[in-house]
């Protein structure tokens, strides 16, 4: 049987307290998941988060953008790669067998570089008995940065784990490219489209873009120097923003 270990001082850690009730409960799920392993980096579909937590599709994207907005989880979409990168932190790996049994699930992970070399950094230099699988996952990296597995290999990994690389279902992006057109700040259009995805999606275009319009006059004030990012517009909900009194200095 496998257990985690929950640290009480996560009551008190900056980022957990910022999470609604749903938030809280996918990190808890995420952390505790019969998919999870001794790596904290496993695969895991949306779809099946939300069925052990009763989410809609709308409350599993919801949820899975505040814990990747604040760091707490990270989510490949295409690989269904589920990362926490403070596993480590309070799940040490503690002994030789410990070692040995995390580095024999290495091998199932997808060549995802980035979450590798966290992991890899994450391992004590100072304990010895991780040698098998700081080698593992130092292997698995070099295989993720020669264009990830063999193909040999990746066959056999696509026939026992079909579902790993399946496409994401992909939500239609035509109520984001309106918003788009209309948004008079074309910069890091993939971390709006993330932000849309999370954030906007339930609410009706028709509003996002009029309050956009009625914004307008005070968002170009000074050059458009206030203007922000547009993820940072969706992220903050910023059309449930009431525009300024004319009457008062702008903020």
């Amino acid at each position: 049987m496998r257990f985690r270990r929950i640290d009480p001082r996560i009551w008190h850690d900056d980022k957990f307290p910022r999470l609604t009730r749903d938030g809280r409960l996918l990190f808890f799920h995420l952390l505790t998941s019969p998919r999870s392993n001794a790596l904290g980096c496993y695969v895991q579909g949306r779809a099946d988060m939300a069925e052990y937590c009763g989410f809609s599709a709308i409350g599993i994207t919801k949820a899975l953008g505040e814990l990747m907005d604040l760091g707490l989880v990270q989510y490949h979409s295409t690989l269904r790669l589920v990362f926490l990168p403070h596993f480590f932190r309070y799940n040490p790996i503690q002994n030789e067998n410990q070692a040995k049994f995390a580095a024999s699930q290495v091998t199932e992970l997808p060549p995802e570089p980035t979450s590798l070399e966290i992991l890899l950094g994450g391992l004590d230099g100072s304990k010895p008995f991780l040698e098998p699988l700081r080698q593992a996952l130092a292997e698995r990296l070099r295989q993720a940065h020669s264009n990830g597995m063999p193909f040999s290999e990746k066959e056999k990994y696509l026939e026992k784990y079909p579902e790993k690389y399946s496409p994401p279902v992909v939500p239609p992006e035509g109520d984001f490219d309106r918003f788009w057109k209309q948004y008079p700040k074309k910069v890091g259009k993939g971390a709006a489209l993330r932000a849309w995805q999370t954030h906007a999606r339930s609410t009706p275009l028709e509003t996002i873009l009029s309050a956009l319009a009625a914004q307008a006059g005070w968002l170009g004030r000074d050059g458009g120097k206030f203007i922000p990012n547009p993820a940072t517009w969706l992220n903050q909900r910023r059309w449930e923003d009431q525009p300024p009194d004319p009457g008062r200095p702008g903020d």
